[in-house]
Formats: C-alpha cells, sequence, structure tokens
C-alpha cells in the first residue's frame, strides 16, 4: 500500500492516479473529508476553502509577506556541536522534483502549516540511518487521521491510503504548526479560526465587485404614475429598458407620468471601504502581522520611524516564532546536527548602516567585540591572511586591569 502511494507520488506514471492532491502545483481538489475540505463563514454566504481564502488580499499578502521573509530572506546555518557544518541535504535539496529550489519547498510547507496547521508529505529518499533526506510535500487536505479514545492510536490517511509515519517505519512526513491544542494531533491553522473574518472580507469585495460590475448603476425605484397597479409583464418591461438604458450609459427618454427615485449609494458605502479596512487589520492580527505591513491600517497612533523598527516589531512579535519552529522541524531530520537562521537580512536598512554596525563591532577608538576577519565575514567577504586581522582591537590607552586569579594580568605568569 505505501508502495502505490509513492509511485504515485514519485513517478506520477499513472496519471492523476490518486486525484489530483498530490500534483506539485496548479489547482489542488482536496480529498473528501466533511468538515475539513471546505470551512463556511459568514453565514453561508462565502465558502473559505484552501484556495479561495488566498483570494482574500490580506491572506494572500500576509502569507507572501512571511513566506519572503523566513524563506527567502534568511538563510540557514548548521552547527555540529557549536562548530559550523555544511548544510545538510533536507535543507539544501529537499524536493524530489528537479525545477525546484529549497526554498520553494519550504514556501510550500510553511503555506500549508499557517493556513491549516501542518505541513505533510511522502518521504521519496532517506540516509543510511533512516531519516529523510527528499520529501514530495502533498495538500494538506489530502490527509486524514483518527485517534481511537480508548489506545490514543492515531491512524494516518493520505488521500484515502492508510500510511504510518516515517518515525515508525511508514513512508509519511507530518510537520505540526507551532500551536497544538491538548490532546491534538496536528497544530492550529489560521483558516479554521479566521473563517468568519475572511468570508466577511470575501463578501465585502463581492459586493463592490458586483456592483461596478453593473456599471455601476445605483437602485433606482420606477413609478407609473397614470396607472395604480402594474401586472408582472409590464414590470419586467419596464425594468428591462430602465436596465438596459442606464448599464450602457444611454440617456433614458420617458413620458410626464413615470417618476425615478434615486436610491443614492456613496463611493464608500459601494465598495464597503471601511468595513475592508477593518477586516484588513482583523485578517492580520490572526496572521500576527501589522496591518501597514499588508496595506492596511492599524487604526492606532504607532508609528515607525524607520523600517528597521517596524521588522523588528514584526521579527519579536512573530518571524521569531517561526524562524525556531523551521530550525527544530528540520533539525529533527538531522541527528547531530543544529539548525539556525539567520534574522540578519530582515534587520538591514542600508548598506551604510551595516557598514557603521560592523566598523563598531570592529572598534574605533573603543574596544572591540569582533575581528576584522569576523567583520568581513559578516559582509560576504574573504578573510586576509594578516595576523593582525584575527585580533580584537584594544586601544593602547585602555590597559587590562589585573586580576589575582589570572597569571596575565597578574604579571606572575612563567
Amino acid at each position: 500500500m505505501l508502495r502505490q502511494v509513492r509511485d504515485a507520488v514519485v513517478g506520477l506514471a499513472n496519471g492523476r492516479r490518486q486525484g489530483e492532491w498530490l500534483m506539485p502545483g496548479g489547482s489542488w481538489s482536496p480529498h473528501e473529508m466533511p468538515g475539513r475540505a471546505m470551512l463556511r463563514g459568514g453565514g453561508g454566504v462565502v465558502q473559505v476553502g484552501y484556495d479561495t481564502a488566498q483570494s482574500h488580499r490580506a491572506v494572500y499578502s500576509a502569507i507572501d509577506l512571511l513566506c519572503r521573509l523566513i524563506v527567502w530572506q534568511m538563510p540557514f546555518e548548521a552547527y555540529r556541536k557549536s562548530v559550523r557544518v555544511d548544510l545538510p541535504e533536507i535543507v539544501v535539496n529537499p524536493d524530489p522534483q528537479p525545477q525546484l529550489l529549497a526554498e520553494h519547498w519550504r514556501a510550500g510547507a510553511f503555506e500549508a502549516t499557517i493556513l491549516r496547521g501542518y505541513a505533510c508529505g511522502v518521504v521519496t529518499d532517506a540516509s543510511p540511518l533512516g531519516h529523510p533526506t527528499r520529501i514530495h510535500l502533498c495538500h494538506p487536505d489530502a490527509l486524514a487521521w483518527d485517534r481511537d479514545r480508548h489506545t490514543g492510536a492515531v491512524t494516518w490517511k493520505l488521500g484515502g491510503e492508510k500510511v504510518d509515519l516515517w518515525q515508525t517505519g511508514g513512508d509519511l512526513w507530518v510537520a505540526p504548526a507551532p500551536r497544538v491544542p491538548p490532546g491534538g494531533v496536528v497544530g492550529l491553522g489560521v483558516l479554521r479560526y479566521a473563517r468568519d473574518a475572511i468570508a466577511l472580507g470575501l463578501t465585502a469585495s463581492r459586493y463592490a465587485s458586483d456592483y461596478f460590475g453593473a456599471g455601476g448603476t445605483p437602485i433606482v425605484h420606477a413609478k407609473v404614475t397614470s396607472r395604480k397597479d402594474l401586472d408582472d409583464d409590464q414590470i419586467e418591461v419596464l425594468r428591462s429598458r430602465i436596465v438596459s438604458a442606464t448599464q450602457g450609459r444611454q440617456p433614458l427618454v420617458t413620458g410626464s407620468n413615470l417618476e425615478l427615485d434615486k436610491l443614492a449609494v456613496t463611493a464608500e458605502d459601494s465598495q464597503f471601504l471601511a468595513t475592508i479596512a477593518a477586516n484588513v487589520a482583523d485578517v492580520a492580527g490572526f496572521f500576527g502581522v501589522p496591518a501597514e505591513s499588508i496595506g492596511g491600517q492599524s487604526g492606532g497612533s504607532l508609528t515607525y520611524a524607520t523600517v528597521e523598527g517596524r521588522n523588528l516589531e514584526l521579527l519579536t512579535n512573530t518571524v521569531g516564532a517561526w524562524m525556531r519552529w523551521w530550525a527544530a522541524t528540520l533539525s529533527a531530520l538531522t541527528p547531530g546536527v543544529t539548525l539556525k537562521l539567520d534574522p540578519e537580512a530582515l534587520l538591514q536598512t542600508s548598506v551604510r548602516a551595516l557598514y557603521e554596525t560592523i566598523a563598531t563591532g570592529v572598534g574605533r577608538g573603543t574596544p572591540g567585540v569582533l575581528t576584522p576577519n569576523e567583520g568581513r565575514a559578516w559582509l560576504g567577504y574573504g578573510r586576509v591572511d594578516d595576523p593582525a586581522a584575527d585580533q580584537l582591537y584594544l586601544p593602547s590607552s585602555v590597559v587590562p586591569i589585573p586580576n589575582p586569579t589570572d597569571p596575565i594580568t597578574a604579571g606572575v605568569a612563567p
């Protein structure tokens, strides 16, 4: 059974044998799971699903912002017992598809995790010790599970096929989101809890689109003064003539026995501008990003003096936790190697500010905390073969205070 799932993922030899959920791109057809494939919000007006949710500007922008910051702008670093080592295969080339980069793979896994609360995939290659080195990502809606209420054992199904986790000898990889509810199997996703807010935004946008799709025609009350009652056919003929003339921007010619009262709608009301603005801020809160970062308004008086200040706030409140999650998730696949993400790129504001920061670290009139070679490495430059470049700068005016327990500063060293 596991071989069938793996063949469908790796070879795709039988077309859409397991359904479109295993295809690496395009539109997804989620596995039939009541209450999971689609979430209804907004009083049943709009169905909020995995794909339809991202047609909401704030949802798409928030995910795109976090993906660009965490996946594309922050490089990984690998350490073994505090010593920098080469990046493992699961970081360098995790996807079995040759046209995709490692960043594409991580972006897909991150998107699924933040929306659904987990990422999942099928292990296609492993190290001699059995740890995954390549994983084909699957759509999160293809995964289902059931927990035995007596034993607590969890049964997993991927596209309707029973599978086991790679930790227990199977081929399934699951990465829960940072927040897992008590007794939960996977993490909490934004889509489940923000569905009403997302549905509200989609409904408001749809109303504005429909309004202007009709030519911006306001609602009109037509009254025939010469007749007390009209039959259905007469009402329909009159309505069609008015709609045809107003939508085509043609003059509407009537007799004195027809009165038209336009129900005025302001531009703000027709586009739900206030509702949409408030909704963007509401949705941004679910993702933990400032509304200003995705084109919204916070509604408060908080401003940032610099881009660095805003990025630092975002790093502290949201990005930092996701960085730790990524490092822990992939470190679990690389025993003996600790992975870290470098947030330096997020905090860089200008080349001048970066060079001034490095110069301060190396030391100019004050003791340095970086050697010149360490400063060059920070900027991406190579080392220089000068012994002084590996020495911390210490001004000649600075004299170490003798320490009786230190034979060097106490002057008693042999």
